[in-house]
C-alpha cells in the first residue's frame, strides 16, 4: 500500500471519527434536555424515563444525569446491556423479537398504567426499538404473530406493509403505547438513522395511529394470496370491527440525533455533503456513488450520509432447484469485460456471499477501473449497523484505488473469486476491512471520499 494511499486513509478515519463524536447519544440527549421546561411534570407529579433501542443505556445515563433521580426502565439488546444506576434494565431480543422483548414490553405497559395527569414521560427512541417494543394483541401469541409477519416478508411485501399488519397484531403499536400512558403526556427524543421517514413510522408507531385499517391489512394479505395461510387467531383479529379508540394526544417529539448531523460535522471540516439516502443493491448505490464522486475535485473530501440501505445482491435461481447451472441468468450490468460484468457474473450464478456493504465496496472498486477514475483516492464506508445491528459496533471497508491491483496480485482472479470467495474475506486479505469498538450509537452509516 502506497504513502499517498496511507495517508487518503489516515484522513478519511479521522473524518469519520469526527461525524462519529457528533452523533453520540449521550450528548444529544443532553443537549435536547438543556432547555427548560421539555416535559416537566405537573404540580405533583412525577416523571418517568423509558429508553428503548440499541443506544437506550447511553440515552437513559445522559437523560438521568441531567434530570437527576426518577423512575428509569431501559430495554436494549444483550450486547448492549449493562447496569445502570437508578434504572431498571431489560434486555430484549435483537433483532428477532422473542420472549424477553415481550416481557420488557409488559413492564412499560405496567409503569404506564399507574401514571396521573400530572405525569410526565420521557420515552427515548434508537434503532432496534421496533424489535423490541414487541407485545402480541390479545389472543395472539408471539409465535402466531412471527409466522404472519415471516409469510408477508417472504412474498416480498414492503416495509410500510409490513408494518401496517404488524400494528394491528400488537398491543403496543398503532398509539397503544401512548394510549397506555393516558392520561400522563409523553415527550419523545429519537435517535434515528432514518430521517426521511414519518415520526409516525419509526419504531412502528407505539406513538401513532395505524397506518391504515383491518380492512386495508385484510386487503394486503389477500393481494399476496396469504390470507388462508395466516394463522386463525391472525385472521379472526383483522376480521373483527375497527375497536373505537381515544383520540391521540399530540404529543412533543423531537430528532435529536441522525446521520446527517455526523454529515455536517464533516462537511465543517471542509468536505462536501451529499445529504440523499443511498438505498439499492450494491451495483445500484456503487453507480450513484462513481456518478457523484466524478465531481469532486483532488483534496476535497466528498461525505454522503441520511442512510445507507444496501440490499444484498440476490440469488438469480429458476424454479428446477437447487442446480447453480440451472439458476436463471440476469442481465450484465457492463459491457465492459472484466469490469462490473465480472460482479454480475457471480451474482448470476447467486455465489457471492458476505455483507452488502463489502459487496459495495467491490463494485465499487470494480467500477472506478472500468470507468477509470482518476487516482489516488480512497473511500471509507462505514455503518454502525454491524450487519445485524446487534452490537452498534462500526464496521464495513476503507478502499483505495490499489484494491483491485493488491486482490489481483496476490494470485485472485476476478472472475472466480467473485463466484467463489466472501466479499469480506477478499478486502480482510487485502487489508481494506474497517473495523472499531462498538460506538454506543446506531447513527454513523457513512461513506466519504478523497482524492490526492
Amino acid at each position: 500500500m502506497g504513502a499517498e494511499h496511507d495517508l487518503l486513509r489516515r484522513k478519511l478515519r479521522a473524518l469519520f471519527d469526527e461525524g462519529l463524536a457528533a452523533a453520540q447519544p449521550g450528548a444529544a440527549v443532553r443537549a435536547a434536555l438543556a432547555s427548560d421546561g421539555r416535559g416537566l411534570p405537573g404540580p405533583g407529579g412525577r416523571r418517568v424515563i423509558i429508553a428503548v433501542g440499541l443506544a437506550a443505556a447511553a440515552m437513559a445515563e445522559a437523560a438521568l444525569e441531567v434530570l437527576g433521580p426518577c423512575e428509569a426502565l431501559v430495554i436494549t439488546d444483550r450486547a448492549n446491556l449493562r447496569q445502570i444506576a437508578g434504572a431498571r434494565v431489560m434486555e430484549a431480543g435483537y433483532p428477532n423479537p422473542d420472549a424477553a422483548a415481550v416481557r420488557a414490553s409488559e413492564a412499560a405497559m405496567a409503569t404506564l398504567a399507574r401514571l396521573g395527569p400530572e405525569d410526565r414521560v420521557l420515552l427515548m427512541l434508537s434503532a432496534g426499538a421496533e424489535a423490541m417494543l414487541t407485545l402480541p394483541a390479545e389472543g395472539i401469541s408471539l409465535a402466531e404473530k412471527r409466522v404472519a409477519l415471516d409469510l408477508l416478508r417472504a412474498s416480498g411485501a414492503s416495509r410500510w406493509d409490513m408494518m401496517l399488519v404488524a400494528q394491528h397484531l400488537s398491543a403496543i403499536k398503532a398509539g397503544g403505547f401512548a394510549r397506555a400512558a393516558l392520561p400522563a403526556r409523553v415527550t419523545t427524543l429519537l435517535l434515528s438513522d432514518d430521517t426521511a421517514a414519518a415520526l409516525g413510522e419509526i419504531a412502528g408507531g407505539p406513538l401513532s395511529a395505524p397506518l391504515g385499517g383491518r380492512e386495508t391489512a385484510r386487503a394486503l394479505l389477500e393481494l399476496r394470496n396469504l390470507w388462508n395461510w395466516m394463522p386463525a387467531t391472525v385472521r379472526a383479529r383483522l376480521l373483527a370491527p375497527e375497536p373505537e379508540l381515544p383520540e391521540l394526544p399530540t404529543e412533543e417529539r423531537l430528532v435529536v440525533g441522525s446521520n446527517l448531523q455526523a454529515v455536517g460535522a464533516i462537511a465543517v471540516r471542509g468536505a462536501r455533503a451529499y445529504g440523499r439516502p443511498l438505498i439499492g443493491d450494491a451495483d445500484e448505490v456503487a453507480h450513484e456513488l462513481r456518478a457523484a464522486i466524478s465531481a469532486a475535485l483532488p483534496g476535497e473530501p466528498m461525505v454522503f450520509g441520511g442512510r445507507i440501505e444496501l440490499m444484498a445482491i440476490p440469488m438469480a435461481q429458476d424454479r428446477d432447484g437447487d442446480d447453480p447451472e440451472s439458476w436463471e441468468a440476469l442481465p450484465d450490468d457492463s459491457d465492459e469485460a472484466g469490469g462490473t460484468a465480472t460482479l454480475t457474473r457471480a451474482r448470476r450464478r447467486g455465489l457471492l456471499a458476505g455483507a452488502p456493504l463489502h459487496q459495495l465496496a467491490l463494485s465499487f472498486a470494480l467500477q472506478a477501473r472500468d470507468r477509470r477514475l482518476p487516482g489516488p483516492w480512497a473511500l471509507l464506508l462505514a455503518t454502525t449497523s454491524g450487519g445485524a445491528r446487534g452490537s452498534a459496533a462500526a464496521g464495513g471497508a476503507l478502499i483505495d484505488s490499489g484494491l483491485v491491483g493488491r486482490i489481483t496480485s496476490a494470485g485472485f482472479d476476478w472472475p472466480d473469486c467473485l463466484e467463489h470467495q466472501d466479499p469480506q474475506d477478499l478486502l480482510r486479505r487485502a487489508g481494506a476491512l474497517f473495523e472499531i469498538a462498538p460506538t454506543g450509537t446506531s447513527v454513523g452509516d457513512l461513506a466519504i471520499f478523497l482524492r490526492a
